[in-house]
């Protein structure tokens, strides 16, 4: 049987087809293999304060997930320290332990200002980032937004490149000194005692599982303490968009003593003298520990 040639148009239309085919695949593949990460690469995830859980790399051979291993790992010993995830006995677990914080915080004071703090969620990890901060005489402004105060500083200008605080600037921290100051001293001792290991489990979540949040407490109370008072005009210069004290004993605070040199000499001295009451309180009640 002959069999008929097909015309060249038809068969060069084809290999058109074809080689057009090939070509998509091709380049489907290339996108893959650029997008698609190595199989031996596996993302680790960083502890976070919700989780305080770190995932693993896997190494090689070791059985993938979802698939049962031929020897399991023994049982763990009961006798390790409980990680920063572990639920304390008797209280309730760190990322649900609001309701326990505020029923615990809410005796202290009945200042409204006291109230809306209160109203703040992860309480007890706040506080445990708060004292983390001030023992080493800084301020994360993300820990303590909602204290923050109404209006921005302000400063008189009494030469060139010469200026001194406004005491307007003062008036803005009456609330939150007048609130700290209606604090009961031996209120805030009791509510930490019941804290205390929730405190402790919120600083290990932070990486300090070895140090004592009482020791943290401490510290914190006696930098705020050691901030001098300083009498009549406090002097500034502007050599950038922030100002600074002209003072260098005064510029070489730490940014938490600056921050309350800045409050004013009427609210460091309520909240200081708060600050004495509240760590007296502390070593009456058997010590922050």
């Amino acid at each position: 049987m002959v069999r008929r040639k097909q015309p060249k148009t038809h068969r060069a239309k084809l290999w058109v087809w074809v080689l057009g085919g090939l070509a998509v695949l091709a380049g489907g593949y290339g996108i893959y293999l650029r997008l698609a990460p190595p199989e031996q690469e596996e993302i680790v995830l960083p502890a976070t304060p919700e989780t305080g859980v770190v995932t693993p790399k896997r190494e090689e051979g070791a059985p993938s997930p979802g698939r049962p291993e031929e020897n399991p790992p023994q049982e763990a010993d009961s006798t390790a320290p409980p990680g920063p995830s572990a639920a304390v006995p008797g209280l309730p677990a760190l990322p649900e332990s609001d309701d326990f914080a505020r029923q615990t915080l809410s005796p202290l004071s009945t200042h409204p200002a006291w109230r809306g703090w209160l109203a703040q969620e992860q309480l007890v990890r706040r506080i445990a980032a708060l004292l983390d901060n001030l023992s080493k005489g800084e301020i994360v402004r993300r820990d303590v937004s909602f204290l923050a105060p109404k209006g921005g500083f302000k400063a008189i200008e009494r030469d060139i490149d010469r200026y001194v605080i406004d005491p307007s600037s003062y008036q803005r921290y009456n609330g939150l000194s007048d609130a700290i100051a209606s604090i009961d001293a031996g209120a805030a001792a009791r509510a930490y005692e019941r804290l205390k290991p929730l405190l402790q489990q919120a600083g290990a979540e932070l990486g300090h599982a070895g140090q004592s949040v009482g020791e943290k407490l401490l510290k914190a109370l006696d930098h705020l303490l050691a901030t001098p008072a300083v009498s009549g005009e406090i002097e500034l210069f502007r050599p950038s968009v922030m100002y600074k004290f002209k003072n260098p004993e005064l510029e070489r605070l730490s940014p938490a003593q600056k921050q309350l040199l800045r409050m004013g000499p009427r609210n460091m001295q309520k909240i200081k003298a708060k600050l004495r009451e509240i760590k007296a309180a502390l070593r009456q009640d058997a010590g922050p520990g």
